[in-house]
């Protein structure tokens, strides 16, 4: 199985699928900038370094791109630094300017997740003369519609078709210049999909095609980007520190609880979560690359019926505990609600299109 598709605890032992959708509320609500470095932190010293990236770049070409088209070099400067370099300042400097930026816009991602089942424009007859500007291009029947689609500004439809069209990423993207240069006048630059760290192209294109949309009057044509202070810098690293007693990690170290309100996206609560936190966390930290490394180190195998850790010899088990016996079951309800608090499934607006949805 996937990470998408079961349940792996964190360096915590926060579900990974709560805490990317509670990082997703974190930056779309902006109550706290220690809140976001806090789940940034989570993935990040859990060791999953492609899933936030990925997560990054998805939460900004849904939110903030058509706005804030400076943001994509910066981003993209930053990843290719933080592959280089491995150094958390890169992390949290997108992380700054995507918290901070107040121009939310969430037309791309609606439009990404909104389901078409059929065009709600059937384009019958002869094509239209302007279309023969692109007679060079050889296009298909689909292409067809999906170009007349975005002359009449149909966005249902301009889903519909993109979907059908969307593997050859960079022939959907020439077409979409060619369009916009033809038929609007627009000079637009040289841009290489390939250039840009994110996986997934076709969602760049999509964003790109809302941003040639886009009111001018919306664009931000600056950055401006707020200095990450060393307190940040300091929060962040000081997350990862465990304490002297190891029993006190859980209540000192749990600064946030996973938000209540990421009910309405599908989660990977089993039945007797709770039991998951108090008797079997070991087990259920399998997929997570740091708890990976260190029953690796520990050489501890599991039982897959009992759910159940299996170590070669008692020395061993004790070592382990005595460097990571943070007692879960043990601790107070308010740390052990930090994540296993009843969440509730009230879709927000913002969210809508993600109601029984992994966001990843």
């Amino acid at each position: 199985m996937s990470q998408a598709t079961k349940l792996i605890l964190t360096r915590y032992f926060y579900s990974l699928n709560e805490v990317t959708h509670t990082l997703l509320i974190s930056f779309i609500e902006k109550k706290s900038f220690k809140e976001c470095l806090f789940w940034i932190s989570e993935l990040y010293y859990s060791k999953f370094y492609d899933l936030l990236w990925d997560l990054l770049w998805k939460i900004y070409y849904d939110f903030y791109a058509i706005n804030n088209p400076k943001f994509e070099k910066f981003i993209t400067k930053c990843n290719i630094k933080w592959n280089d370099k491995k150094e958390i300042h890169q992390i949290i400097d997108v992380a700054n300017i995507l918290y901070y930026s107040k121009n939310i816009n969430n037309q791309v991602f609606n439009m990404r997740l909104k389901k078409i089942a059929i065009p709600s424009k059937i384009y019958r007859g002869r094509n239209p003369k302007w279309i023969k500007h692109f007679d060079s291009m050889n296009l298909t029947k689909k292409e067809k519609v999906f170009i007349r689609s975005l002359d009449d500004s149909n966005f249902d439809n301009i889903k519909f078709y993109f979907k059908q069209i969307q593997n050859n990423t960079n022939r959907l993207l020439l077409l979409v210049k060619h369009y916009f240069n033809t038929r609007h006048n627009f000079k637009l630059k040289e841009k290489l999909l390939d250039t840009i760290p994110y996986k997934n192209k076709s969602h760049i294109v999509l964003c790109i095609i809302c941003y040639l949309f886009n009111d001018v009057g919306n664009i931000n044509k600056r950055l401006i980007k707020k200095k990450i202070s060393e307190d940040d810098i300091s929060y962040f690293e000081q997350t990862n520190i465990i304490p002297n007693l190891v029993y006190k990690t859980l209540p000192e170290k749990r600064m946030f609880g996973i938000d209540p309100n990421i009910g309405l996206f599908e989660n990977h609560r089993i039945e007797n979560y709770n039991e998951v936190l108090w008797y079997n966390w070991e087990y259920f930290t399998q997929g997570c690359p740091l708890w990976d490394e260190r029953f690796l180190e520990f050489k501890c195998k599991f039982d897959k019926d009992t759910k159940k850790p299996i170590w070669e010899n008692d020395n061993i088990l004790e070592n382990f505990y005595e460097k990571f016996g943070f007692e879960p079951d043990e601790q107070n309800n308010e740390c052990q609600n930090k994540s296993l608090q009843k969440l509730n499934d009230t879709p927000s607006d913002m969210l809508y299109h993600l109601n029984k949805k992994s966001y990843l």
